[in-house]
């Protein structure tokens, strides 16, 4: 009788995953490479074209909700909405084939990622703007008594304006319940992996749910899997939390990422659990893999400390660039335009 040999506990199948000898998405990068690529990059047209053009896009509303600037905000919120906009522009570049109809939806949706996560994550938010949000998530008629709140229902309200509004507004509230949700756990310090990661999971998939909704059901795109979408929402949380995993410890903020690297003293786990998650996307998001292995590779560069030797020297050979200080990069880019 033949016996079927125990499925390996998952801290052995983590281990196992480490050994692979190559990414899938990416190569090795030599050190040649590395300087030809900074080259490119700093000089690169491309780079200033793109920022010109969200810049473009997003002035007016800038100047508007006063977005440039607001007191308890961090200075690189506007470097976080070019990677949100281009992100979703992005997903949807994969669905359908003109975004361009999209456009001032994406610039909204952006919007409201600006005024709602960073007024959550400022902690200026009371109790009374809180249950407003909610308010005026479900009451379309409901005046709120908070400015900030009144700005985020400006845009919401634009949101949901459109032939596919109704279905939307299901995914907006999702999406707020989960950001309430996360918030309320992130200031717990006592709570499990598992907790933590459903938080990361819920957060990150309820933001690419709501990009489909956007999609009018007349449009001939490619048959949606809505797993899928959740599971490059997720993907972007995890990376998101290793990114700012140092900044969220000296603030408070209990994360998935602040969890592992509090028990284990390194994020090597969560890193190579990203990793199989990257590896396993599928089309029509096979652009993602790359786009976030290289963002998982650039990680530990910027936060070598929270990953071992071994897991930083792995992601530098593959990371293009490993020289490049992205947020620093964009950051003294937007400056210059925003002059």
């Amino acid at each position: 009788m033949s016996v079927v040999p125990p499925k390996p506990p998952q801290d052995l199948e983590v281990k196992n995953s480490r050994n692979r000898k190559s990414l899938r998405w990416l190569i090795e990068v030599s050190p040649v490479d590395h300087i030809s690529i900074v080259d490119l990059v700093c000089g690169s047209e491309n780079l200033s074209g793109l920022l010109d053009h969200w810049w473009n896009l997003f002035q007016p509303h800038l100047e508007k909700y006063a977005l440039v600037g607001r007191v308890g905000w961090p200075t690189d919120m506007l470097v976080s909405a070019v990677v949100f906009f281009y992100g979703c522009w992005l997903y949807l570049a994969c669905i359908v084939s003109d975004v361009s109809p999209y456009v001032n939806m994406l610039v909204d949706y952006t919007l409201l990622y600006m005024l709602v996560d960073h007024y959550l994550d400022s902690r200026i938010i009371g109790n009374v703007a809180l249950k407003e949000m909610r308010l005026v998530l479900d009451d379309f008629n409901f005046y709120p008594t908070d400015q900030y709140v009144r700005e985020i229902q400006e845009v919401y309200l634009r949101l949901c304006s459109g032939p596919t509004g109704l279905k939307i507004k299901e995914k907006l509230i999702s999406l707020f319940l989960a950001e309430v949700s996360g918030l309320e756990c992130q200031k717990k310090s006592n709570l499990s992996f598992e907790k933590y990661l459903e938080v990361a999971m819920n957060k990150g998939g309820a933001t690419f749910t709501v990009l489909t909704e956007f999609i009018k059901r007349e449009e001939n795109f490619v048959p949606l899997d809505s797993s899928q979408g959740r599971d490059l929402g997720e993907i972007m949380q995890l990376l998101d939390d290793m990114l700012d995993v140092e900044q969220d410890k000296e603030t408070g903020c209990h994360t998935v990422a602040t969890h592992e690297l509090k028990q284990k003293g390194n994020l090597d786990s969560l890193w190579y659990k990203s990793l199989d998650m990257i590896e396993a996307l599928e089309s029509p998001f096979c652009i993602w893999g790359w786009v976030y292995s290289l963002m998982l590779v650039y990680i530990p560069s910027c936060n070598p400390r929270c990953f071992s030797d071994t897991l930083v020297d792995t992601a530098h050979k593959y990371n293009p660039l490993a020289l490049c200080r992205g947020v620093q990069m964009l950051t003294r880019a937007l400056h210059d335009i925003s002059r």
